[in-house]
């Protein structure tokens, strides 16, 4: 530990709290996040590394390394530390954002956007994961026509939300709305009356837009086109009719599988077979 100074400022916080074997690695992941954030990205890779060493199952370590190794342009090391992270904790935001950017940077458009969109997931109202999402789309071949229902219209806030706020939204009013319906129950005022009435209508807005979004999370079979050009054809097999060609960073509906060829789905009128190993789920596990 001796031979890592800590600088000046931090009042050696590190030193005089942690004194257990078990946190040298918190104490290393604190300490490389203190260098990075003056700037010294040499000896902010030294301790994050030294902090992998000791607990290599902690995520925000692993980012935090991956990070420094952006800075210092060691691309595909930044990569291998951030899917070591994401494989810990796949509700990493800004992971997935920071993989994104690592692959938009060596030109892998499709990859960039997979992890763009998957943070989009988690974290949809944010600025710079926005710009980033925008920027890589610009690059894009291939462009669906948008297209919504009216259901989409009528609940347009519901994109803006991740699922856990609109659970949390939900939670909260559905605590509020029992809340005053005992009150109602005791107090038969006329206060009481309008009051339960105007949080029931939040209520079932509230519900609906958790249920809406509960829906969409789940039954996500949007996909990404990670090669460069990929046919798509009229069946599942290499001998059938080419409809019409796919660009990398493409995001498709992938339908369904079938053997090693999915069936997917680019706006309301192009439709194919492709290669599996082509396309790659935003959600995962399809």
């Amino acid at each position: 530990i001796e031979k890592f100074d800590v600088p000046e400022y931090s009042d050696s916080i590190y030193l005089k709290n942690l004194n257990k074997l078990q946190t040298l690695g918190c104490f290393f992941n604190n300490l490389g996040n203190v260098y990075l954030d003056i700037g010294d990205l040499e000896m902010a890779q030294l301790a994050l590394e030294r902090a992998v060493e000791i607990n290599p199952d902690l995520a925000e370590t692993r980012t935090n390394l991956g990070n420094v190794y952006l800075r210092l342009g060691q691309t595909d090391q930044a990569i291998r530390q951030y899917k070591a992270a994401l494989a810990i904790n796949s509700e990493q935001a800004t992971t997935h954002n920071n993989l994104g950017n690592a692959y938009f940077r060596l030109g892998r458009l499709g990859k960039a956007i997979l992890n763009y969109e998957r943070a989009r997931l988690l974290i949809p109202r944010d600025a710079d994961l926005d710009f980033n999402l925008g920027q890589a789309r610009a690059r894009v071949v291939d462009m669906a026509p948008e297209s919504g229902t009216f259901v989409d219209s009528a609940f347009f806030w519901v994109d803006s939300l991740s699922l856990r706020e609109a659970f949390l939204g939900f939670a909260v009013l559905n605590v509020i709305f029992w809340g005053l319906l005992l009150i109602r129950l005791s107090v038969r005022s006329e206060w009481s009356y309008y009051a339960v009435l105007l949080v029931l209508v939040f209520w079932l807005l509230a519900g609906i837009s958790f249920g809406l979004k509960w829906y969409r999370v789940s039954w996500d079979h949007r996909a990404v086109v990670l090669e460069r050009e990929v046919p798509v054809r009229a069946g599942p097999e290499e001998g059938d009719t080419v409809l019409f060609n796919l660009h990398e960073g493409t995001v498709v509906v992938r339908e369904r599988n079938e053997g090693s060829w999915s069936l997917i789905s680019l706006g309301d009128q192009r439709r194919g077979w492709l290669p599996t190993r082509s396309v790659e789920g935003i959600k995962g596990g399809y």
